[in-house]
């Protein structure tokens, strides 16, 4: 099982998950930036990547769909009083989940968009902001999944953020996860489904151009010898 050694309040720390465990392809050990500007080639030879894989019209219809149910309804906190419920307006969760998580979105487009993201790549982030008081002021929405690396330490979840300097704790963290075989990370459809949507964006590839072309092949044939007509024809 291949190691890597990390610190944590300067204490080393050896990683080991189950994706430290797979072996690893050329595509896995490619930098972030080239694998979002190349993507993941397929043995059709189609890059697949986030892009590429929502121009085929049934993968959109899905994460739509999916993403949209999710990200409908009105969230609310309720308090109990006795048999009955009401909306609790003064909790600190309320204005977060029910109108703007962060600055930059509502709750709609943040439960919609992490939805998409869990859907298609896995994994979604947003990191939770505290208050003095240790309560959830802020939820920031993380663009990439692939900036995110999880693992665990003394039975607890560390999450390491690129560009962001420090471990955030698990209690810090909203991570939506896919289906994952440790526990920890969910699992890319993108990676695990390459074949699929590769040989489904060769299929859409090929059929355009043949429409492109007027449903024909265009050839010509040449030949150094003069013709006649009855020969030409």
């Amino acid at each position: 099982m291949a190691k890597r050694e990390i610190k944590i309040l300067g204490i080393p720390v050896y990683k080991s998950t189950t994706q430290e465990t797979e072996a690893r392809s050329y595509e896995d050990s490619m930098p972030v930036w080239a694998q979002r500007l190349w993507g993941l080639q397929s043995e059709s030879g189609m890059r697949v990547n986030q892009e590429t894989s929502l121009t085929f019209s049934a993968v959109w219809a899905c994460v739509r769909i999916l993403a949209n149910t999710v990200a409908m309804p009105s969230l609310n906190v309720y308090k109990h009083d006795g048999e009955s419920k009401t909306k609790d307006t003064t909790h600190p969760i309320q204005r977060i989940i029910h109108s703007e998580p962060n600055g930059m979105m509502s709750s709609f487009q943040w439960r919609q968009t992490m939805q998409a993201h869990a859907a298609l790549r896995g994994n979604a982030y947003s990191i939770i902001h505290r208050d003095n008081s240790m309560r959830p002021a802020e939820l920031e929405f993380i663009d990439d999944p692939d900036k995110v690396d999880v693992f665990s330490y003394d039975r607890k979840v560390y999450y390491r953020v690129s560009g962001n300097p420090g471990l955030i704790p698990g209690s810090d963290m909203f991570h939506i996860k896919g289906l994952s075989f440790d526990g920890l990370k969910g699992k890319s459809v993108l990676q695990v489904a390459r074949e699929s949507f590769g040989a489904a964006l060769a299929m859409q590839d090929y059929q355009n151009k043949l429409y492109k072309n007027g449903g024909a092949t265009r050839i010509a044939l040449s030949t150094e010898q003069t013709l006649k007509e009855e020969t030409k024809q």
